[in-house]
């Protein structure tokens, strides 16, 4: 492998280190996350493209079911590890892509 291939592999492939986080700089569509984002992805270690899908996957779902996703729900929806889907859902809620749904009273009788 010449030096050039060599350093475009090395340029397009996050480093991943023994224990923790990914570090995702060089990863492709990186630039799309927000700092908040960059930080989930690299503590969750999933890369930014997935990411992305994953998050467009739940905000859709929630609208469509007005409001009544619940994380339990989204962790089996998803099909990924639990604590990663645990960790997406927290954050998207906490950051107001998943407002809490309103409680419905049952209607008197």
């Amino acid at each position: 492998m010449s030096k050039a291939s060599a350093l475009l592999c090395r340029l397009l492939k996050p480093r991943i280190t023994a224990q923790g986080p990914i570090h995702l700089s060089t990863a492709p569509s990186f630039h799309l996350l927000t700092p908040a984002e960059q930080l989930l992805c690299s503590k969750v270690r999933i890369m930014p493209r997935p990411y992305i899908t994953l998050k467009e996957t739940l905000v859709r779902e929630y609208a469509r079911r007005g409001g009544q996703l619940r994380r339990k729900d989204a962790k089996e929806f998803l099909r990924v590890d639990a604590s990663k889907a645990g960790y997406i859902w927290d954050f998207l809620h906490k950051a107001g892509f998943l407002p809490a749904a309103p409680i419905v009273a049952e209607r008197e009788r």
